[in-house]
């Protein structure tokens, strides 16, 4: 064999040959590892985000629920015998519907009990949620699969109906 020639991989190293970590040293007036400055966004950038339009009608219409006694101009409940079916005016501001009632004052009690449901129910469905996740955390694997299925049985009612 010819001892001149090199072989031609013998110039590359490979990976595990890899220099160490501490094979070159850095140097340089006052030299240290670059950091970037991290920036916490301003409070212009953090509310640009959020849709604050829809965010200040739901505020106005909830507001507006709550202070449904200041707000209404009638007695949601009472029959305006002689207005029936009036148009929107000054005295009835939505107009009355075919009994005579207010429908202004209707809408903004009616939202008030919407409210209530909706909060209500949420909170019925947390406090069930958590109790039936805490058994099936706690269940064996095989008691928990069946409370899986049993849950998606329950959830696949809506799309039957």
């Amino acid at each position: 064999m010819d001892e001149t020639r090199t072989a031609p991989h013998s110039a590359v190293t490979r990976p595990e040959e890899a220099l160490p970590d501490d094979a070159f040293e850095l140097v340089g007036a006052g030299w240290r590892e670059h950091r970037p400055a991290l920036r916490r966004p301003g409070w212009r950038q953090r509310l640009a985000r959020l849709p604050l339009l829809p965010l200040c009608l739901l505020l106005l219409l909830v507001l507006g629920c709550l202070c449904a006694p200041w707000l209404a101009n009638h007695d949601p409940a009472e029959f305006y015998l002689a207005d029936r079916n009036t148009p929107p005016g000054s005295r009835f501001f939505f107009g009355t519907d075919s009994l005579g009632r207010d429908i202004y004052s209707i809408i903004w009690f009616g939202g008030r009990a919407s409210l209530l449901i909706g909060l209500l129910s949420a909170a019925v469905i947390t406090v069930l949620g958590v109790a039936y996740g805490c058994l099936s955390g706690i269940a064996p694997a095989r008691t928990d699969a069946l409370l899986m299925r049993l849950v998606e049985l329950v959830q696949s009612i809506p799309v039957l109906l």
